[in-house]
Formats: structure tokens, C-alpha cells, sequence
């Protein structure tokens, strides 16, 4: 599990393919696991793509 500090926050993300970066931020209700479950299928047959996917913010629980 990779994790990043802020302040006093560790924020979970995963970090999937090579190239340039794309930070993928979920809204309100959906985490990580959602985000990377839709978006991966568009990123199936583009190479190039390092999707970052943060998890759940701690002010949303």
C-alpha cells in the first residue's frame, strides 16, 4: 500500500501504468476502487498514461 503524508494526514493512492501523470480525484460518495474500476477500461489500449488514483480524503471520511 502506497501512502503520501500531508500534514498530519497519510493519504492512500495507487499509481498504475508509465508516462505522463493524471491524477484522478473521486468526488463525494465514490473512492479509489470506483474511480480506477471506470477508468481503466478507456486506458486498456493507450500506452503512454500513469493514472494516479487518491483514495478517500479524511474530511470525507
Amino acid at each position: 500500500m502506497a501512502y503520501c503524508k500531508v500534514g498530519q494526514a497519510e493519504i492512500y493512492y495507487e499509481d498504475i501504468g508509465e508516462g505522463t501523470p493524471i491524477l484522478m480525484i473521486h468526488g463525494f460518495t465514490p473512492d479509489h476502487r470506483l474511480m480506477s474500476g471506470c477508468m481503466e477500461p478507456v486506458f486498456r489500449k493507450r500506452d503512454g498514461w500513469r493514472r494516479i488514483y487518491i483514495s478517500t480524503f479524511p474530511v470525507w471520511g
